[in-house]
């Protein structure tokens, strides 16, 4: 079963990312509707997934995320993983700008890390129940809405 997907458009050709329920990242050229390359990331199911058409996040219902790279040949070379404090992470949304991402956890906590270097820049600590959507404006807020039926909206780092 299919758990996401994202477009992408790359050198003027539309690219679809799938994540899977058995652990699998999935690349497809939708014009030519051909598989690129399907690597097995986790062991269970990726829970969350973002791209920037370069780098993709993922996440599972452990406490590690991977980071890779979509080489030239469109295949996914893993750059770094990253074991955080929480496990399970329903929401992984990269800013517009490509300057943060958000890692929302099933616990209620969103971590802000730079996409760059994924240094940790800050814990946002409010909800009680898993998240379940973040999202970005043009400026620097952040809203973030959870299972516990609350929205948060935060002012976060512009110039990161």
């Amino acid at each position: 079963m299919v758990m996401k997907c994202i477009l992408f458009i790359r050198d003027c050709i539309l690219y679809l990312i799938c994540a899977y329920e058995d652990g699998s990242v999935c690349l497809w050229n939708v014009f030519e509707s051909s598989m690129l390359h399907r690597e097995k990331v986790y062991e269970d199911p990726v829970m969350s997934m973002d791209t920037d058409g370069r780098k993709i996040i993922t996440a599972s219902t452990g406490n590690k995320i991977h980071f890779y790279n979509i080489d030239e040949n469109f295949h996914l070379i893993q750059i770094n993983e990253y074991e955080t404090m929480s496990s399970g992470y329903s929401v992984l949304s990269i800013r517009s700008d490509k300057k943060i991402v958000a890692c929302g956890s099933w616990n209620g906590v969103v971590r802000l890390y730079s996409w760059k270097k994924m240094k940790l820049l800050a814990i946002l600590k409010y909800h009680n129940k898993g998240i379940s959507s973040i999202v970005y404006s043009s400026g620097n807020i952040i809203g973030i809405a959870a299972r516990d039926g609350k929205i948060s909206i935060w002012d976060v780092y512009k110039n990161t």
